[in-house]
């Protein structure tokens, strides 16, 4: 059972880094949107632009995908299921870093070292659906609303050329989007601590995967220094 969960954590760990990589050039590209257009390279940028925003919004949204009858997934809710499922059989890696990590996302601490491991589990379980499960709390219809307004996205415009004339649009932000990844972070970072005993977030809640990420921002700025476009820095990126 570890090893499946071992599965669906370096793939969805996988899957939130290129989430995080396709975010960090689109951010690095607008900031120097100015310098790049001035010096006529923005036909260049542009369909780069649009492929990372593509595959920015498909990640995300893949990484909420309910569980398929018909074939196996890998998404949150998947991760959810399969913890919930086995919680009888999984052993709990007890830590102060858990129990930090419980506290901080708002999970109930009392009595943790005291707990059996499958109580330890339900109440991540509790937690993790009172974040996915619809209509069940305000912030579970902020996320719920998000995801169905990427999904439409997905599904519609992406991945499909549907006519739209007859469908309204639903909102759909760039900070929701965000704050839908930082939350598959929050789910992944315990599930791997907590029965992978691995640590995928600091204790400032910075995900280790994310700076990796940043690599290919490093090397734009220095591609775009190189080409003159804004200024050399040096030291560390």
């Amino acid at each position: 059972m570890n090893q499946s969960l071992e599965e669906h954590v370096e793939g969805l760990t996988a899957d939130i880094f290129r989430a995080d990589q396709a975010y960090l050039l689109l951010r690095e590209i607008g900031r120097h949107a100015r310098q790049i257009n001035e010096r006529a390279f923005g036909a260049f940028f542009a369909p780069i632009q649009d492929a990372l925003v593509r595959d920015y919004l498909l990640t995300v949204a893949k990484l909420y995908d309910s569980p398929h009858r018909g074939y196996p997934t890998r998404s949150i809710r998947v991760l959810i299921a399969i913890v919930k499922k086995s919680k009888g059989a999984l052993k709990v890696a007890k830590s102060p870093a858990l129990r930090n990590r419980f506290s901080r996302a708002g999970i109930n601490v009392g009595n943790f070292d005291a707990l059996p491991d499958a109580r330890i589990t339900d109440r991540l379980i509790t937690w993790c659906e009172s974040k996915l499960a619809p209509g069940t709390t305000v912030e579970s219809m902020k996320v719920w609303r998000t995801w169905s307004a990427l999904k439409f996205r997905r599904d519609k415009v992406i991945a499909h050329n549907e006519m739209l004339s007859s469908y309204a649009t639903p909102n759909l932000q760039s900070q929701q989007v965000g704050e839908l990844l930082e939350l598959a972070k929050q789910i992944v970072d315990l599930v791997s601590i907590g029965y992978l005993n691995r640590f995928l977030t600091a204790d400032d809640t910075s995900f280790f995967p994310t700076s990796d990420a940043q690599r290919s921002t490093a090397c734009l700025k220095r591609l775009l220094a190189n080409a003159g476009l804004i200024e050399q820095t040096h030291g560390r990126e």
